[in-house]
């Protein structure tokens, strides 16, 4: 396989070898979502009234309110913002701003 791969020489890679392709290709490496990439996730209000997230690798729950319990709600997440969106109606029924150091999130008062 090495001599396949770095030995022989490839008419198709115009006498390169894999391997020399391969290793002065750039690589694209890790991408780091920035802040303002909003994120989409679907969850159910649990019976606390309250739906999780992850944020800064943790996670946080967001209360929703008892009276949603068992409803099916989006989450859209934009850095430290969050809406909560019931699915069927489209009502916003929430706004967070996030604390990386609280894990309980109550909705913002309007």
């Amino acid at each position: 396989m090495r001599i396949y791969n770095e030995e022989r020489p490839h008419s198709a890679l115009n006498g390169k070898t894999p391997h020399y392709i391969y290793t002065t290709q750039p690589k694209l490496g890790s991408v780091a979502l920035s802040e303002s990439a909003i994120r989409f996730r679907t969850d159910k209000v649990d019976q606390e009234g309250k739906i999780t997230i992850r944020y800064m690798n943790k996670i946080r729950h967001l209360g929703i309110g008892r009276g949603y319990e068992g409803k099916r709600v989006y989450a859209l997440i934009s850095g430290k913002e969050v809406t909560v969106i019931l699915i069927g109606s489209g009502e916003i029924i929430g706004e967070y701003i996030l604390d990386p150091n609280k894990n309980y999130h109550a909705r913002k008062q309007q």
